[in-house]
């Protein structure tokens, strides 16, 4: 094997990752050996003898973590980005071990109890700390032991699930393409577009990895525009179940932390602080955005060249609400908001 550039930092401006050097096969040592870097560095923070100090307890877990680090940017930058089957594999492998990691951190009980003995008098200090404080009790430091192993197992299963719903949306999204024999079905798009997609005598027009495609807005046949997005839209169907289970499985972790659903966790230290001020901040663009819709929808008839059906938004309204709100009884229990 050759070096492994990521077991010392970059030469590039910025230490931006020097892509062109890193290999496939550099990935797993270089993960595990940062993940025993990054455990024995902890360690020797939290068994520190001398009094805790900001500079020797958040300063230095700021400072830890140096390989790991350089190996996850990399990884997370492929797989969203360019990621090959190889690195989808190396991901699937990383993700609940990585999970696993970070928890090994979090419930530490001696870095907890000396993170909550530092304190300090400098702004910028006291922010960082008071984040580090929020950061380790949302991840469930201080939970007793029981609790604390079940939050473990759902943080794993999460991963993996999370890992997969990825993986078949990237899947998906490599095998679903719009193909076509007739080339008026490609009206719109300009001359080298269509050459470029041309293979043999059909068309094949390939998915991105986002939900509305780009070739939406210069197609003008309206019966290829609904076949591409459809394509789009319901790639990955059986990622319908992976999100219902993972939407189980963040209401009991949300419980298991003393919030009453997954929105009230993840809002929890955020600028909005609870779901309620979050859906009055949304409830003010309602107004607004209809309106938008509405005209919207009069430029798009125009063009057309026909009448859009006026739009029930009482009706629609009701519709979405009732769906939430089935979908929250459904995976989190009466309990939850319909914001879960």
């Amino acid at each position: 094997m050759t070096v492994n550039p990521f077991l010392s930092p970059s030469e590039l401006p910025y230490r931006l990752p020097d892509f062109a050097a890193i290999r496939e096969e550099h990935f797993l040592p270089a993960f595990e050996q940062g993940v025993a870097e990054h455990l024995a560095e902890v360690d020797a923070i939290a068994r520190d003898p001398e009094p805790a100090t900001f500079d020797n307890t958040i300063a230095a877990l700021e400072r830890s973590g140096a390989t790991l680090r350089r190996v996850e940017v990399v990884l997370n930058t492929l797989t969203s980005s360019d990621a090959t089957d190889g690195i989808r594999e190396i991901e699937k492998q990383v993700a609940p071990r990585a999970t696993r990691h970070r928890d090994a951190i979090s419930l530490n009980r001696d870095l907890w109890a000396r993170i909550q003995q530092v304190s300090t008098d400098d702004p910028q200090e006291a922010w960082l700390l008071e984040r580090y404080r929020l950061d380790f009790v949302n991840a469930g430091a201080d939970l007793g032991e029981e609790e604390q192993e079940r939050l473990r197992e759902l943080n794993a299963r999460l991963a993996e699930l999370g890992t997969e719903f990825s993986r078949n949306v990237v899947r998906a999204t490599g095998e679903s393409a719009l193909v076509t024999t007739d080339v008026s079905d490609l009206d719109g798009l300009d001359e080298a577009r269509i050459s470029a997609i041309r293979q043999g005598d059909e068309y094949v027009l390939p998915l991105l990895n986002t939900t509305v495609q780009p070739a939406l807005a210069q197609l003008t046949n309206r019966a290829t525009r609904e076949r591409l997005y459809t394509l789009s839209a319901e790639r990955a169907p059986e990622n319908l179940e992976i999100g219902a289970r993972m939407a189980e499985l963040r209401a009991e972790r949300a419980r298991l932390l003393g919030y009453p659903d997954h929105a009230a966790y993840k809002v929890a230290d955020q600028t909005a602080k609870t779901v309620e001020a979050v859906e009055e901040r949304l409830g003010q663009l309602v107004g607004p955005a209809l309106r938008n819709v509405e005209k919207e929808a009069g430029v798009l008839a125009e063009h057309a060249g026909h009448e859009i059906e006026p739009w029930d938004w009482p009706y629609y309204t009701e519709q979405v609400r009732k769906a939430r709100y089935d979908f929250d009884e459904a995976c989190c229990g009466p309990t939850s908001s319909s914001a879960g």
